[in-house]
């Protein structure tokens, strides 16, 4: 099962038409007069999008639902076939996932080292972090204090970069015998742009639960969780 969360800014959002039921089929009848079908729907898809501006919007899919649709994560996602995830991705795919002497998630020769911290969870984010602000492709300039700046556009590329190593990431979970549930975060601002993934495990949390807390940068969450596994969850209860 795949749980792609996606942060969208939080705006003022106006509040949908008062609606009465009527006895009338397929109407709804707001201040002012009656609606049609067509009319209504369309009132209910403005309503749908202010909702989306306020809230971070999840859709899971088990894997009958999913191969019966034809669904293919990301792919409504414009651009994304046209993205490289560089060496990054090549040295994953080669490396694969394994456990570490705690049994922390890790792609060997690729994981960096870090101190046996209590937490597998936070210990997994500091072992499997990498800068995409170091892929080619991504342009970062020089300000006038020395400081990095990256450009809204490159910033958006590095987010795709990371949706890519997501996918990637899932794809190696799932050969592993245990399947482990995963939480994959890309985060992208205007100096630099890192992707992580850590197991999901229940009462471990990295992320805080509002991700438009984040406000200075922006951030893909990608989730995935085995059939039947309930595996936790990045955020709090």
């Amino acid at each position: 099962m795949l749980d792609a969360e996606i942060p969208i800014k939080a705006v003022p959002a106006a509040a949908p038409p008062a609606c009465n039921r009527t006895k009338a089929k397929h109407q709804i009848t707001p201040r002012g007069g009656a609606l049609g079908p067509r009319a209504a729907l369309a009132a209910l898809t403005s309503a749908l999008s202010n909702i989306m501006l306020r809230y971070v919007i999840s859709m899971r899919l088990n894997e009958a639902a999913a191969s019966g649709l034809g669904y293919q994560p990301f792919a409504a996602i414009p651009g994304l076939d046209d993205v490289d995830a560089g060496e990054l991705a090549t040295r994953m795919a080669a490396g694969g996932l394994a456990r570490d002497e705690l049994g922390g998630l890790i792609i060997p020769g690729l994981s960096f080292k870090v101190p046996d911290f209590a937490e597998l969870t936070y210990r997994e984010t500091q072992r499997n972090s990498w800068h995409l602000d170091d892929h080619p492709a991504v342009h970062v300039e020089v300000d006038d204090e020395g400081g990095p700046r990256i450009s809204h556009e490159h910033q958006l590329h590095m987010l795709k970069q990371g949706i890519l190593l997501s996918r990637l990431v899932l794809v190696l979970a799932a050969g592993l015998p245990d399947r482990p549930p995963l939480c994959c975060i890309t985060s992208a601002n205007d100096t630099n742009g890192v992707f992580r993934f850590h197991q999901l495990r229940p009462g471990e949390t990295w992320l805080q639960g509002d991700l438009d807390l984040y406000a200075q940068e922006m951030l893909i969450v990608v989730e995935s969780r085995p059939t039947g596994q309930g595996g936790g969850t990045s955020q709090p209860a």
